[in-house]
């Protein structure tokens, strides 16, 4: 019995040398894995390589809406003679233009673009029972937003979604004003002057988010929300103006 015990006390003290060496060349291999997997990476390039295959420069096409109308209107009385002046916006929401993105360093992008609109309004002034004065705006409207715009790991709320602040420039163009002047059974010329004030070139601040994604045919396809706060104008007048504060929904493609 002895000589059994013996033997397996020195059993046990044989192996134990063994595993005292097996072990920690394992945890070795364990812990160099993840050095020798990323071996020669910095962290921009680890970021590229889990960036959807994305170019770091593509442009493309946009097309853009306006949920709520770009014109502000209303209807005035004046209560001592009766006159009613009344404005009805004009087209506006839809626009199309083309956007272009470089990618600058990491996750950061550069966001350029351009949206044209085709906007404006009609203003009625009734003077009285048999006098109406007629006021007709159209306008080319082009918005060139400059956005910085954030792609990487944090605050994000899909793997393909980013952020994107800047600002943006609304310029209009090919203004065109027509008045005329009813007497109750024809156009005449010619109604009094025009009191509405045009700007030709207004400045915002951008902010936004979406997602960027590349589907199995190489198109990217980028859809998002931005929303801007114009610091004036296009159009200003007792019954008509611009919205200061826009809310937009846009969707590219490109390569």
């Amino acid at each position: 019995m002895k000589t059994v015990l013996l033997l397996r006390v020195l059993t046990i003290a044989g192996i134990l040398p063994i595993f005292s060496v097996l072990l920690p060349a394992q945890d070795t291999g364990t812990s160099s894995s993840p050095s020798t997997k990323y071996s020669g990476l910095t962290s921009s390039s680890i970021y590229q390589s889990t960036s959807s295959e994305i170019p770091r420069f593509w442009a493309g096409v946009s097309g853009s809406y306006l949920p709520f109308k770009m014109e502000v209107v209303k209807t005035t009385t004046n209560s001592t003679t009766g006159e009613i002046v009344s404005s009805k916006a004009a087209n506006g929401q839809a626009g199309a233009g083309i956007t272009i993105n470089f990618r600058m360093f990491g996750a950061y992008w550069l966001n350029l673009g351009g949206i044209y609109r085709f906007g404006g309004y009609d203003t009625t002034d009734q003077v009285n029972s048999s006098t109406l004065y007629l006021e007709r705006t159209r306008a080319r409207i082009i918005d060139f937003p400059a956005l910085i715009r954030y792609t990487g790991p944090h605050f994000r709320w899909t793997r393909y979604s980013f952020y994107e602040a800047g600002a943006a420039v609304r310029y209009a163009t090919d203004v065109k004003l027509t008045q005329a002047a009813n007497n109750g059974s024809i156009y005449y010329c010619c109604a009094p002057p025009s009191t509405t004030s045009i700007k030709r070139m207004v400045e915002g601040v951008v902010v936004g988010t979406g997602v960027s994604g590349k589907d199995d045919f190489g198109i990217i396809v980028s859809p998002e929300v931005r929303y801007t706060r114009w610091m004036g104008n296009t159009f200003t007048s007792p019954t008509v103006g611009t919205m200061r504060n826009q809310l937009e929904v846009t969707i590219s493609f490109g390569f």
